[in-house]
């Protein structure tokens, strides 16, 4: 196991999925996403309340999970990082997000179905991030 690589690539991970997530969910899917989620009070922070550090904290995780896993599976260049970012994100979203409809009223199928495909590119892009920092230095 390579621990400067993989935190390297967790950390360029985690800001690619931070600015990702501002860009898809906070700028794009914004209005979208808002019109179509159930609105229960008290369920979401207003901006101003939004624990910004947390959320950080929250896509570092992700990015270490795949970090991780690249290492283990000795996955490398940007596109195959790619490639396995998709997988990776497409079924950790599926999985999540077909659990929350499958318990809670906060999702309908066509929020699910977005969520799951941005999630899906998101993670991609974060995947060859990762494989591509991972991977600098070597001689291949």
């Amino acid at each position: 196991m390579n621990t400067k690589k993989i935190l390297l690539g967790s950390f360029a991970g985690a800001v690619t999925y931070f600015l990702l997530g501002w860009l898809i969910y906070g700028m794009l899917l914004m209005d979208y996403m808002n019109s179509t989620c159930p609105n229960f009070p008290g369920l979401n922070r207003n901006e101003s309340e939004m624990l910004l550090w947390v959320m950080f904290i929250s896509n570092l995780l992700s990015a270490f999970l795949m970090a991780y896993i690249f290492d283990l599976a000795k996955i490398s260049g940007w596109m195959n990082g790619m490639k396995q970012g998709a997988i990776i994100g497409f079924i950790i979203s599926a999985a999540f997000d077909t659990g929350m409809y499958a318990m809670t009223f906060m999702l309908t199928k066509n929020w699910l179905m977005i969520d799951v495909l941005a999630s899906t590119i998101m993670a991609a892009i974060v995947g060859a991030v990762v494989a591509a920092v991972m991977g600098m230095g070597d001689k291949n």
